[in-house]
């Protein structure tokens, strides 16, 4: 029986009592506002916070042993342990950190997540320094907590930048980016035979790490000769062999990478369509329309370049800001900040005008026959891309793509609408050449979505993992990049 929503409202007051804290808090935001601090400003915003956590998580304890609904996986969990997930995550406007006690048959299920802070405001390290630290420093207490004479133990999850913050790492695109060892980015690019084991990271010594940081005058861009790209010390006492690997997101971000490349290369093919057409109707424009094509594709992709370069480039401006501006009076802020944050404020400005530029194309990106014809295809299987997250795919949608009749149908659209849009005034060498570049767009695709998959099935799931699963998943991850590579 499914007990009514009053009845959970009724359980969840109770379990709360007077353990629940509002209050305003002042973070940073972006601004184009002509009073903001070079495209900043601060503002006070509503800030949540459970008081007691620990206490909040035994209580939860205590309802799943009256209730019966504690469980061990079969062993998976020692008997004498239970086991907590703390982790955070960014949803619309606010920011959210939760827990999930894993010791129940469905531990990663919505019912089953317990916000206890939340913000609104962007996760930004800043953010997350003036808001989480004392919430936060509850986990340690939690850590060597006893519940009915069991053990605690602790993990934290999270998306892979999140877990850069929590650790103080200095981001995704660092020279050392791992957060469980010290391997960077060169090292990865070699074969796991050939450069061994790493030395794996631990609370310990990314604690030595931010020391050697500061000692080096806290200079951002030398951290990764300095500190293995440590610039932070870590904010959640948890150690790093209890992180949860985030599989999920790492999934979502290789398709969206795939997906885009594929896409890439269907706008391509909707440009060599297209030229091929303007050359059948009208051949007195030949040389100027050749020269067109030619530049507008070669403007387009040094757009696109600065783009991408700008982007990271704003990335690590807006993480470097200090974060005691949160702290002081606007007039007490130093040269220091307002340096920084001038950077980042040109660095936006630059986006916006790239991103103006790039709508001024004639040969407007993805809106061809072929290009545009994917979405379609996508709608069929009812996935939808997120039109304010860059187009991303969430997590259901991603699974369903990796389906082998929705790879199916997506690899064959470029050979299906190339054929369509054919004349018979084109030359035959030019129609056999496009026929045979959407062939290999499609055979290309195919193996790679499908390799794609196994991995994504692999990592993905509510299972528990055997040393067997771990070994196989492997070898998909090794076809997978071998595909890719070659």
């Amino acid at each position: 029986m499914i007990p009514s929503e009053r009845a959970i409202r009724k359980q969840q007051k109770q379990l709360l009592k007077d353990n629940l804290i509002g209050q305003k808090i002042k973070l940073l935001f972006n601004s184009d506002k002509a009073d903001g601090m070079n495209g900043y400003e601060i503002r006070e915003v509503p800030f949540v916070f459970v008081k007691d956590v620990p206490a909040m998580i035994l209580d939860y304890l205590d309802r799943f042993e009256r209730q019966g609904t504690l469980t061990w996986h079969n062993g998976i969990i020692p008997k004498d342990e239970v086991w907590i997930k703390i982790g955070g995550d960014k949803g619309g406007d606010s920011f959210k950190m939760d827990f999930q006690v894993v010791n129940v048959a469905h531990p990663n299920s919505l019912q089953n997540t317990v916000v206890f802070s939340c913000f609104e405001a962007t996760d930004s390290m800043a953010n997350i320094e003036r808001a989480l630290p004392p919430i936060l420093e509850q986990i340690s207490g939690l850590t060597s907590a006893k519940w009915c004479e069991r053990s605690i133990r602790v993990f934290c999850f999270g998306d892979y930048e999140l877990l850069n913050k929590m650790y103080g790492l200095c981001g995704c695109n660092a020279r050392y980016c791992c957060i469980y060892c010290l391997a960077s980015k060169t090292d990865m690019q070699q074969p796991l035979h050939e450069r061994g084991k790493c030395q794996p990271r631990t609370l310990k010594s990314i604690r030595e790490h931010h020391q050697l940081f500061l000692q080096d005058g806290a200079r951002r861009p030398r951290a990764k000769d300095i500190s293995f790209s440590v610039v932070n010390r870590p904010l959640i006492p948890v150690e790093i062999d209890h992180v949860v690997l985030p599989t999920l997101h790492i999934s979502l971000g290789v398709f969206k990478k795939l997906y885009d490349l594929f896409e890439r290369d269907c706008h391509d093919l909707d440009l060599e369509l297209f030229h091929l057409r303007v050359k059948a109707q009208d051949n007195s424009d030949l040389t100027n329309f050749d020269d067109q094509v030619a530049n507008e594709i070669e403007r387009l992709r040094r757009i696109q370049e600065q783009l991408h370069d700008k982007r990271s480039a704003l990335e690590s401006a807006e993480e470097d800001l200090p974060l005691y501006v949160l702290q002081n009076e606007m007039e007490e802020i130093d040269d220091r900040f307002r340096d920084a944050a001038s950077i980042a404020f040109k660095l936006r400005n630059d986006i916006q005008n790239l991103e103006k530029e790039a709508e001024t194309s004639q040969l407007s990106y993805a809106t061809g026959p072929v290009a545009s014809s994917l979405d379609k295809v996508l709608h069929t299987f009812k996935v939808q891309r997120q039109a304010y997250h860059g187009k991303a795919f969430v997590g259901n949608h991603v699974h369903k793509c990796c389906e082998p009749k929705v790879i199916e149908a997506l690899t064959k659209t470029p050979s299906k609408v190339i054929e369509k849009h054919l004349t018979d005034n084109m030359p035959l060498a030019a129609l056999d050449r496009l026929r045979r570049k959407a062939a290999t767009i499609q055979e290309k695709f195919e193996d790679i979505f499908l390799k794609f998959a196994d991995v994504h099935k692999g990592i993905n799931h509510t299972h528990a993992v055997t040393d067997s699963d771990i070994h196989c998943i492997g070898k998909c991850i090794l076809q997978y990049i071998h595909t890719f590579t070659k």
